[in-house]
């Protein structure tokens, strides 16, 4: 994990942002010293990505003495956000900013509501391996098919010596993906090591390159364990109508 709070974003750096989508942060008072509960929502084409981790330290600041004036606050945390995202390179997107009080639940992956969504009914064995691209497979000769993919079972270290569990939904049009390869690679994903930030970019990139999905709209949802930050975020590559959470920018 960067000593920064940052890790870099490559392909996004060049340029060439591979995925459509966004981070929503959901920060407490005790993890930003806020008088409120914040609502951030992150670009996913910056040159740096934020690490969740690390939010007490990257949002540290006096913004208690801001807090009559909400405008100027929103305004202080996005200059603050600019910076961390973009450096000093040119900005393509902006964050979004808002401030809520602290008992709004934070957005996540709904549950879906057939069983048959759920991948984590199936009996797998746990790989000891890391997770890879190769472990799905994808019924390509056959006739395409639509539909949605759910688990809970995702879960890997934090760098920190414990572990975080995510909520993972695919929706998606094209080959069918073998449920339980898709289940065996969310299991080794205990042994892969990447920034949380950039698990859901490796997630969909691993989708598909291996599935070859016509579209693809992946989502993601963790907290810490002791009830601070929540992450929520989103992926595609074709443009549509994004969940609700992520359709505000202001």
């Amino acid at each position: 994990m960067s000593a920064s709070g940052r890790c870099e974003r490559l392909a996004a750096a060049a340029g060439t942002a591979p995925w459509l989508g966004a981070d929503l942060w959901w920060c407490p008072p005790s993890v930003w010293s806020g008088p409120q509960a914040l609502w951030l929502t992150l670009p996913v084409d910056s040159p740096w990505a934020l690490e969740p981790a690390h939010a007490p330290a990257l949002l540290a600041g006096d913004w208690a003495a801001q807090a009559a004036d909400a405008d100027a606050l929103r305004a202080g945390l996005r200059n603050h956000l600019h910076t961390l995202l973009w450096a000093s390179g040119p900005a393509r997107s902006s964050a979004g900013v808002r401030l809520g009080p602290p008992e709004q639940a934070p957005a996540a992956v709904p549950t879906p509501e057939s069983p048959d969504a759920r991948v984590d009914r199936l009996d797998v064995d746990a790989p000891t391996t890391p997770a890879c691209a190769d472990m799905l497979q994808a019924a390509w000769d056959d006739k395409p098919v639509s539909e949605h993919l759910f688990t809970e079972r995702l879960c890997m270290p934090d760098g920190q010596g414990g572990w975080v569990r995510a909520r993972l939904a695919l929706d998606y049009s094209g080959p069918q993906i073998a449920p339980g390869s898709l289940m065996a690679y969310v299991l080794a994903w205990r042994h892969r090591s990447a920034p949380l930030p950039l698990w859901a970019d490796a997630l969909a990139s691993d989708i598909a390159q291996r599935c070859r999905p016509s579209r693809l709209s992946l989502q993601l949802h963790f907290a810490s364990a002791d009830g601070g930050l929540a992450v929520s975020s989103w992926r595609t590559k074709h443009p549509q109508q994004p969940p609700a959470w992520a359709r505000w920018l202001g």
